[in-house]
């Protein structure tokens, strides 16, 4: 036998997950009106875009977020000052991103009438054509 024996290794520890930095000094949102105005904001997006996107422009997870929809203010769900002026600013983008779509989708039913309508001109003159060489 040896004279010293073997110590045990120590155990690694797994690092604690890196949040995203919040200022711990913002104001939370305590008015009920403002309050509303998220709800609505979180709605409107949550319509159009994932949960996906919302954790990728705000750091907040998607449930956090979903939990804002529903109006769950309670210990979870506390938001501050800056997640009411980040989540107005995203409903004005998305917001703009659906009049967006919908002006490009009416041009293209617009050119899609007129292609349609210079088809039906080229068959009616195809067709006269054809009766005239007869």
């Amino acid at each position: 036998m040896s004279a010293t024996q073997k110590r045990p290794k120590k155990r690694l520890w797994q690092p604690k997950q890196i949040r995203a930095a919040r200022s711990a000094n913002l104001p939370l949102v305590d008015d009920r009106y403002k309050l509303s105005l998220m709800k609505k904001a979180a709605q409107a997006v949550l319509q159009t875009k994932p949960r996906r996107y919302l954790e990728d422009k705000t750091g907040r997870s998607g449930a956090w977020w979903q939990s804002v929809a529903r109006g769950d203010f309670g210990r979870q769900c506390r938001p501050n000052i800056a997640d009411f002026y980040v989540i107005r600013a995203i409903a004005g983008v998305v917001g703009d991103e659906s009049q967006l779509d919908a002006e490009l989708l009416t041009k293209l039913v617009r050119v899609m009438e007129c292609v349609g309508a210079l088809v039906a001109a080229v068959a009616d003159l195809i067709a006269s054509v054809r009766r005239k060489a007869k």
